[in-house]
This record gives C-alpha cells, structure tokens and sequence, in this order.
C-alpha cells in the first residue's frame, strides 16, 4: 500500500498547474529513470486505504480498508478513469473518481509518514501508538505539519487530523504497519514517502520540524538494515 502512495507522490506535479507545475522530486527519483520511461499520459492516480499483513511469502491477510479511490492528474472526469471505477467497484472496492484526488493523497501520507516509522522505530502497533498519549501527541503534531504542506499547494482536506487519528484508532488498531512488518523481517525500509515530504515542504518553504525529526531518525534507521543486510551476502 506505500507503494502507492509511493508513485502518486513521485508525479504529484505532473499537471499541477501554477509554479511547481512538473516539478520532479529528486528524493523519489533520483536518477529520473521512471519519468523517462514511464509514459505520464497512462498515468490514473490511486490510493489503496487499506491495511495488510504478510504471514508468508504469497499469503496476505487484509485487516481492514476497501477503499482505492481514483483520479486524473489533471482534475478530470475522464472515460478511462470512470471505465476503471466500475471495475474496482464490481470487485467489492469504493473506487470513486475524485477531482481533487491530490487531497485523497494527503489523506493517505498522514497516516504513512507518521504511524508507520513511528511503529518502526519503537516497535508499536497502530493501536499501541493511538492509545499512548505522548505518540498520538507526536502523531498529531506530524499531522498537522503536513495538512500546513498541503495547504500551502492548495490542498483543503475533507477529514480533520483528529478525525484520522480516531479512525486510525477504532478501525486499524492492533496492527503492525509495513514498515514494521519489514524491520522485524531485518529488511531495508521505505523511508522515500518521508523524504519525499521533507523535499515537498521545502519546496513550500513549509516548517515541518516533527516531521523532519522522525525523517531522519528513520533513515538512519534504514541506512543500519541496509548495512546488515549487505553483511549477510
């Protein structure tokens, strides 16, 4: 599911419009390689609210979360986007096509760029994080910083940051994030969505101090796996 979110940040401005208009994010895409080869006309945006687990290679258990709600880069309704829809919606998902699918995406990274290297730093549960007032507190804060970023790109979100850390609360809850998933496995992790909003908020020139603080505890946090990891070959 960070994947996901992984892609629509990695062209969140492809036809933005106004000055960032295009803008490419060097933290995702270093190299440029996927916005060379990767044709932006086949691009529908989609963000997968939902939470998994992997018991073993091949069996995932889905915890909670059906909705995949879609959307143009440019803010259309389009046939292709409606056409895509109708085939989620057919296989059980709430697929709506959203014209400002962009906040659809906010949405989704306030719960990825804080529960998740929050558990992976601490070794918490959804549930353990929203339940402890000094986490939920630092999850808020992180919370409200990003909805700032949003904003700032014009970006109004329809829940409030309360909202989301109840429902995180009441429907998530004893659930171990992808990132922890990985760090108990003793795998690198995906530290790009973080990376990806700090450049985001620099961009902005948005305050983001929480943020930036978990970003590079968890990096560093990265950068040991990845040490291990090679160590082993």
């Amino acid at each position: 599911f960070v994947q996901v979110v992984y892609v629509c940040i990695r062209w969140y401005f492809y036809k933005h419009g106004g000055e960032l208009d295009g803008m490419q994010l060097k933290s995702l895409d270093p190299t440029e390689r996927l916005w060379q080869h990767i044709r932006l006309d086949r691009i529908i945006g989609c963000i997968a609210f939902g939470a998994a687990s992997i018991s073993s290679p091949g069996v995932i258990h889905h915890s909670e979360g059906y909705g995949f709600p879609l959307g143009e880069p440019n803010r259309t309704n389009s046939e292709r986007a409606t056409a895509l829809s109708k085939v989620l919606t057919t296989a059980g998902f709430r697929a709506p096509v959203r014209k400002d699918f962009r906040e659809e995406v906010w949405l989704k990274l306030l719960g990825n760029l804080t529960f998740n290297p929050i558990s992976a730093l601490t070794g918490a549960t959804v549930a353990d994080i929203t339940n402890y007032q000094q986490a939920s507190d630092l999850c808020r804060d992180m919370m409200l910083e990003a909805e700032q970023v949003a904003k700032q790109l014009g970006c109004t979100l329809r829940v409030s940051v309360d909202r989301r850390l109840q429902r995180a609360r009441d429907l998530v809850g004893d659930h171990k994030t992808s990132m922890l998933q990985d760090v108990e496995k003793g795998k690198p992790i995906e530290v790009d969505i973080l990376n990806g909003v700090v450049e985001v908020a620099s961009l902005t020139r948005s305050q983001i101090p929480a943020i930036s603080a978990i970003a590079k505890c968890t990096n560093l946090l990265n950068h040991v796996l990845e040490k291990n990891t090679k160590s082993k070959l």
